[in-house]
């Protein structure tokens, strides 16, 4: 098998560090500190959750993982709860029965099995009730967990999509709530975006102020990825030098996604690694991803793509409404510079780091590097 996995969380040999973020989140959620976990996207977010889940699962911790990305209203995360309790197989106590079919009925669901995979699948129809006692479902739904087993992890994640909902209620303080009222729940809220997550929890005028513990989470560092990725081209009877190594690192911006694609195509080719065949895999991921990267430049004003286009080929911009910067690139007024900067970051296209404005997504950024 190829040990340089790309699609998920595959078990613990095949994951690189992350030591400290791992102990630091096992240890909170043992001693009930429920933690906000942030960080740009393509950074192994999800992984780790993943990593550290497993590793709880052998203290006598039951979880379930809820993905919110794209729900707008609060009974949209009832639905997508209830789909992950029902797929966890929640029914330690009293089975798939009486329980949790009452609890499901409540939401306007109906529990069917796969006739393929004979796994239990959820159907939701139109029920007004469900909209209007949303809050109450969802506090059903965690009690239902908290019933069933002693120890349960709640994770949900890309939770800043509740800041979007379009319920008349605030779903910040609906969800604050629930937590407050289910101490012995824990619960683990992660985010992509760093700016919205950071401000929820940090802005003592909104409900979460306070409540959580944080880790942020960075790239990894590239000597320990060295070390995996040389061990692993290692059993597969391959070599790549260490100078190769930072190459890619420095080419996926650290980014673990990107950093496991070149290695995952590397290991396919089934040869040593020289600097031809890096580059031409490296060149390989932007063609695979070409169209996509086109549609989303289409999508953009030609303002926002002259800057896409600007700050990729600085790689890091410091002061993009800078008269040198704007003279170079032919970006016209700082004002309307300032207006598709602002769009561009609302959109999460660039972000803002330490260093300077940089594309958020590195595969894209090599993409506008082309053009």
């Amino acid at each position: 098998m190829n040990p340089f996995k790309v699609l998920g969380y595959e078990g613990p040999e095949y994951f690189c560090n992350r030591e400290v973020e791992t102990e630091a989140l096992v240890q909170n959620m043992l001693n009930g500190r429920n933690t906000v976990v942030y960080g740009w996207r393509r950074l192994g977010k999800s992984a780790l959750i993943m990593h550290v889940l497993e590793k709880l699962k052998k203290k006598g911790f039951a979880s379930v993982y809820v993905d919110l990305y794209g729900s707008n209203r609060i009974q949209e995360a009832n639905e997508l709860i209830a789909d992950a309790i029902v797929k966890g197989g929640f029914n330690k106590k009293k089975g798939l029965a009486q329980s949790i079919t009452q609890l499901i009925g409540s939401l306007g669901a109906t529990l069917s099995f796969d006739s393929y995979t004979a796994m239990p699948k959820l159907s939701f129809g139109i029920n007004n009730t469900r909209t209007q006692n949303s809050e109450q479902h969802l506090g059903s739904l965690i009690n239902y967990l908290k019933e069933q087993h002693q120890n349960v992890v709640v994770v949900l994640d890309e939770f800043q999509s509740i800041t979007e909902y379009k319920d008349k209620i605030n779903p910040e303080a609906t969800f604050r709530s629930i937590m407050q009222q289910n101490p012995q729940v824990r619960f683990i809220y992660s985010g992509s975006n760093r700016h919205l997550m950071m401000s929820m929890f940090s802005d003592s005028n909104r409900p979460f102020y306070s409540s959580c513990s944080h880790l942020s989470i960075e790239a990894i560092h590239l000597d320990d990825y060295t070390k995996f990725i040389q061990k692993w081209m290692k059993k597969g009877g391959l070599s790549i030098e260490k100078q190769h190594i930072e190459k890619i690192y420095q080419w996926a911006n650290g980014q673990t996604f990107y950093v496991q694609l070149v290695c995952n195509m590397l290991y396919n080719r089934a040869e040593n690694v020289t600097n031809e065949n890096l580059m031409e895999t490296c060149g390989k991921c932007i063609e695979q991803q070409s169209s996509y990267f086109q549609n989303i430049h289409g999508l953009l004003t030609h303002k926002q793509q002259q800057i896409m286009e600007a700050i990729a080929k600085e790689t890091v911009v410091d002061a993009p409404t800078s008269h040198a910067f704007i003279t170079k690139y032919g970006l016209g007024a700082a004002s309307s510079v300032t207006r598709a900067m602002n769009s561009l970051e609302q959109k999460t296209l660039i972000i803002k780091t330490p260093e300077g404005y940089r594309l958020h997504d590195a595969l894209l950024s090599r993409w506008y590097e082309r053009m």
